[in-house]
């Protein structure tokens, strides 16, 4: 009877612990289903709305790209600031008492940088040019007829970038007349207007400075009328301005002349033979 007893009990717990892991089971696939019906529910979610999930990712990023953008250009605004500060730190003014190439005892005065030719215009747009207005300027060519017009000719072999040029020269007479070119590495060059010549008999003449192009020709056929840079002034470097100034010997005597001023408040006087 007792024997019996046991096992129904036996059979009991088996049939429990049976239940127990079908419950288990069930309750595991439960889990799988329900996981991926979220997995299934959230992906036809992001498919339905995913322009505006876009959207909404683009406008961070946006904003982030601008907030990036902005604070590197308030860096590069500082930066530069603090470059333009440092650079106008070290340029000094003209001093016009420190020449470095004058004559002995010369007072200098009335530096301008503009130029006081009414005859000649350096024009320096997409060419270089020279205009020449004739009707003012024909008395002083040696030209028998002169036009009444302003013409204007290419200044060729310029070497590098100009940063400015000027009307210049050095002298009391309009043959000094010289054009400047300052280049963006601090060297200076220059045409003149007239070439010294000698005649048969030895005595000096000028003759106005023109090169010719016969691969070019006018209108009535001859070559193409042009001036050209004849170089750099020699020992002069650094140069960040040029000015036409007065000078005032101890003799008495005086002219004029272009000079070329550094960043220390130096300058060059820019005569050239």
């Amino acid at each position: 009877m007792e024997n019996k007893e046991n096992n129904n009990v036996e059979k009991k717990e088996e049939e429990m612990e049976q239940w127990t892991d079908v419950k288990k089971g069930n309750s595991s696939i439960f889990i799988i289903i329900v996981l991926v019906l979220i997995v299934i529910a959230l992906g036809v979610f992001i498919y339905l709305n995913k322009d505006k999930l876009f959207q909404v990712v683009e406008s961070n990023s946006n904003t982030t790209e601008q907030k990036n953008t902005k604070q590197n250009d308030n860096k590069t605004t500082d930066t530069e600031d603090k470059e333009t500060e440092s650079v106008e730190e070290t340029i000094k003014p003209l001093d016009l008492t420190k020449c470095l190439n004058c004559g002995e005892n010369w007072v200098i005065s009335d530096a301008t940088e503009t130029d006081e030719s009414k005859h000649f215009t350096i024009k320096n747009d997409n060419n270089l040019k020279l205009a020449i207005n004739w009707a003012t300027f024909c008395q002083f060519s040696g030209a028998s007829d002169c036009s009444n017009e302003v013409v204007e000719y290419d200044i060729r072999g310029v070497s590098k970038k100009i940063q400015s040029t000027i009307v210049g020269g050095s002298g009391q007479s309009i043959n000094s007349t010289t054009f400047y070119y300052l280049l963006e590495d601090g060297t200076v060059e220059y045409t003149k207007l007239y070439n010294k010549n000698k005649d048969s008999q030895g005595n000096n003449y000028y003759a106005i400075n023109y090169s010719y192009d016969n691969n070019q020709k006018d209108s009535q056929g001859n070559p193409t009328t042009y001036f050209a840079s004849q170089g750099t002034v020699p020992n002069v470097k650094n140069v960040i301005k040029l000015y036409n100034v007065q000078v005032h010997e101890q003799n008495g005597g005086g002219h004029a002349t272009t000079i070329g001023a550094k960043s220390d408040g130096s300058f060059y006087d820019l005569k050239v033979e």
